[in-house]
């Protein structure tokens, strides 16, 4: 009796709303460490190679050890270490009165919304494609995309670590069964990126601009392992009318035509998750 309502229970759409909500809230935390991370690991392996092949004269300077799980999370004002009873998602930053328990500083509300949005789109995705293999692998397609889109707006790069993971899940999901079969997305993939290669040699040679980068090549491929070469005109659409509006808003703000075009390309693979599949 007891099993029959657990297996209920555990099978229930409620409960799978519910998993998926505290799951979401739980990646968005760490995101927020890797947002604010990543950048820096990569800038001091750039300046160890730099370094270590003579290309740099300035001598390597002594730094604390960095990585996505060390050292623990501190207050970016007063580096006061944060308990864990102070880094519950969301709950935590409500609490506190959005400041810091030593410093009294403010803490930014980019961090529970960061958890907020994984949260959200987790449930959504869960909510669409319940009990299923595609629940998983286009959840983590949701929780990469989020580094990427705040990376992008802040550095303007996609970094490697992030774009290449997603390529090849994608790949994983469609030879696992996914929305498409593998040479449907094999051929997204090529395709994808080669479009993206061919406007940018065209920007550059026309209108000697770099209007996309590499990293967006990576990213639209991506977009090409998960939903096939089929998505390719919904993808590009969406992306280019947020690109547009983007660069609009960039104008508007900062008298500067150039935006990151790595939201575009996320919010278009998004869009086409939840209306096209």
């Amino acid at each position: 009796m007891v099993s029959d309502f657990v297996y209920l229970l555990a099978h229930s759409e409620i409960f799978l709303i519910c998993f998926a909500l505290i799951v979401g809230l739980l990646v968005g935390s760490f995101l927020n460490v890797v947002i604010a991370r990543l950048p820096l690991i990569l800038e001091r392996e750039l300046q160890s190679e730099c370094i270590g092949s003579g290309y740099c004269n300035s001598r390597k300077e002594s730094q604390p050890p960095v990585s996505l799980m060390s050292p623990s999370s501190s207050c970016n004002s007063c580096n006061s270490q944060i308990k864990w009873f102070d880094n519950i998602p969301v709950f935590s930053w409500l609490l506190l009165g959005r400041s810091c328990r030593v410093c009294k500083e403010n803490i930014s509300i980019i961090y529970p919304a960061i958890e907020l949005l994984s949260c959200v789109l987790t449930c959504l995705v869960v909510y669409k494609f319940g009990y299923s293999p595609a629940s998983l692998f286009l959840s983590m397609m949701v929780w990469i995309m989020i580094p990427i889109i705040m990376i992008d707006l802040k550095y303007m790069i996609i970094p490697d670590a992030l774009s290449l993971p997603l390529l090849w899940l994608g790949i994983i999901f469609s030879l696992s069964g996914g929305v498409v079969e593998l040479d449907i997305s094999i051929m997204g993939v090529i395709f994808n990126y080669l479009v993206l290669w061919a406007l940018y040699w065209a920007f550059r040679l026309l209108l000697k601009k770099e209007a996309i980068g590499y990293g967006d090549f990576k990213l639209f491929a991506a977009l090409g392992a998960f939903f096939g070469i089929n998505a390719f005109g919904h993808l590009l659409l969406v992306a280019g009318l947020c690109g547009l509006i983007l660069a609009l808003i960039s104008m508007s703000v900062k008298q500067s035509s150039k935006a990151p075009f790595a939201p575009s390309l996320c919010i278009s693979g998004m869009v086409y998750m939840f209306l096209f599949i």
